[in-house]
C-alpha cells in the first residue's frame, strides 16, 4: 500500500513538474513574442520617425530650391566669369533670356552668382533677377526695362540721388516696368563705360541718369563751357517756343500725341515739332552757363553727335521732353531747360536712348532745402516716373 501511495505521489509530482515546465515554456514563448512585438513596434516607430525626418529634410530642401529659384526679367542677361562687367563675346559668354529660370547660389552686392538650367554658372547683375512669381512668366508680358543711373561723385549728394532713384525704381515697378539700378554701392561703382555697356547688354529700353547741380558733380560729369561754341541749342532746331511752362502735363497730352506722330525712330528724321514744347532752352553760350541760370537741366545727345549716342537721338529727345515736363509740373521748378549735347561723356557713351537730368541746384538755398527732404524727393521721383511712363505710352 505504501508503495502504491509513493507511486501516486511520484506521478503527481511528475505531473506538477511537467505542468510547471510546460507553463514555464509557455511563459517564455509568450515573453519572447511580447519582446518581439515590442521590438517591432519600436522598429516601426524608428522607421516612421526616420521617414518623417527625411520628408522634413526633403521639404526643407525643396523649399530652399524654390526660394533659390530666380527668373530673368530683362531681354538679355550675360553671365560673367567674375564680378565684373565685361564685353560679351559671342559663343563664350552664356546668355540668359527673359523668363528663364536660374538657381541663385550667392548674392553679393551688385552681383549674384547663379546656375542655369544647363548647369552653367556665373555672375549676373543682381537687379535683373527676381524670385519666382506665382503665375507663369511669358514673353507677352515682358516689361520695358529702365536703367536708372546716378552720377558718381563720392559726395553726400549721392545719397539724395540714391533716394530718388530707389523711389523711382519702386514706382516704375508698380506700373509694370522693370527698373535696374546701375550701381548701389559707392565703393563698387562701375565706370561710365561699364555702366553704358551694361545697359546695352541688358537691351535696356531707356537709361535715365540723375545728379544734383553742385559744383563737384558738374565737374565729375565733365560739364564745362565749349570754347568753340559748338554746343547744340535745341531752340534753334525747334520751330516753336513755349509760353505755358506751368501748364498741367495732362492738359497737353493730346497736343503731344499729334506732335509725336510726326516723329519716327529714324535718326535722320526731323526733330519733333512740339506745338506745346515747354522744354526749349533759351539761347545760351554753353552748358555751364545753362546750368548756372536754370533751375534744372536735362541733357540728351545732339543729332550730329559723332559718338554712338547719336543713333538714339530721336528717342532720347522724346524721353527728355516728357521727363522734364512732368518733373517740372510736380516739383514746381518751372525754369528748366532741355539741351542737346555732344560734350558729356555719360551721354556720348550710351548705346541706348539716354537722358541726364539735374534734379536741382545745391547752390540755390531754396532748392537745396527742398531736394534734401525725403517728402520732396518722393515728388521728384514721381515726376521722373510720370515722364518715363508718358514716353512709353506715347510710343505704344
Amino acid at each position: 500500500m505504501k508503495k502504491i501511495v509513493n507511486l501516486l505521489l511520484y506521478c503527481l509530482l511528475g505531473i506538477v513538474v511537467s505542468a510547471g515546465v510546460l507553463g514555464m515554456r509557455h511563459f517564455m514563448v509568450q515573453d519572447k513574442e511580447r519582446i518581439e512585438q515590442e521590438a517591432e513596434v519600436h522598429r516601426q516607430e524608428v522607421l516612421a520617425r526616420e521617414q518623417a525626418e527625411q520628408e522634413a529634410r526633403q521639404q526643407e530642401e525643396e523649399k530652399k530650391r524654390k526660394e533659390s529659384r530666380r527668373v530673368v526679367l530683362v531681354q538679355s542677361l550675360p553671365l560673367y566669369p567674375e564680378k565684373k562687367i565685361q564685353k560679351v563675346k559671342s559663343g563664350r559668354n552664356p546668355i540668359c533670356t527673359y523668363g528663364e529660370t536660374v538657381t541663385l547660389l550667392e548674392e553679393d552686392g551688385l552681383y549674384a552668382k547663379v546656375q542655369t538650367s544647363t548647369g552653367e554658372t556665373g555672375y549676373v547683375w543682381g537687379d535683373c533677377i527676381t524670385p519666382m512669381p506665382e503665375g507663369s512668366v511669358t514673353t507677352d508680358t515682358q516689361p520695358k526695362v529702365v536703367v536708372l543711373d546716378i552720377e558718381q561723385s563720392g559726395k553726400e549728394e549721392d545719397e539724395i540721388c540714391f533716394s530718388v532713384a530707389q523711389n523711382v525704381e519702386k514706382r516704375l515697378e508698380a506700373l509694370g516696368y522693370q527698373a535696374v539700378l546701375a550701381w548701389r554701392d559707392t565703393q563698387a561703382a562701375p565706370s561710365d563705360a561699364k555702366r553704358a555697356e551694361l545697359a546695352s547688354q541688358l537691351g535696356a529700353d531707356v537709361v535715365v541718369r540723375i545728379y544734383t547741380g553742385s559744383e563737384d558733380t558738374q565737374k565729375e560729369a565733365g560739364i564745362t563751357g565749349s570754347d568753340d561754341g559748338t554746343d547744340t541749342d535745341p531752340a534753334a532746331d525747334d520751330p516753336t517756343r513755349a509760353d505755358d511752362q506751368e501748364a498741367d502735363p495732362a492738359q497737353t497730352d493730346d497736343t503731344d500725341q499729334e506732335a509725336d506722330s510726326a516723329q519716327t525712330d529714324n535718326t535722320d528724321a526731323p526733330q519733333i515739332n512740339d506745338t506745346d514744347q515747354d522744354t526749349d532752352p533759351a539761347q545760351t553760350d554753353d552748358i555751364e552757363n545753362l546750368l548756372n541760370t536754370k533751375d534744372i537741366t536735362i541733357f540728351c545727345s545732339s543729332q550730329d553727335n559723332p559718338h554712338p549716342a547719336a543713333k538714339y537721338y530721336t528717342q532720347s529727345r522724346k524721353l527728355a521732353k516728357y521727363i522734364l515736363k512732368y518733373y517740372q509740373a510736380v516739383t514746381g521748378f518751372n525754369s528748366g531747360e532741355m539741351a542737346e549735347t555732344s560734350d558729356l561723356e555719360a551721354v556720348n557713351l550710351s548705346k541706348r536712348p539716354m537722358v541726364m537730368l539735374c534734379l536741382g541746384s545745391l547752390q540755390n538755398e531754396q532748392q537745396a532745402e527742398k531736394i534734401t527732404k525725403p517728402k520732396f524727393q518722393a515728388k521728384m521721383a514721381k515726376g521722373i516716373t510720370d515722364g518715363v511712363d508718358a514716353y512709353f505710352r506715347k510710343k505704344s
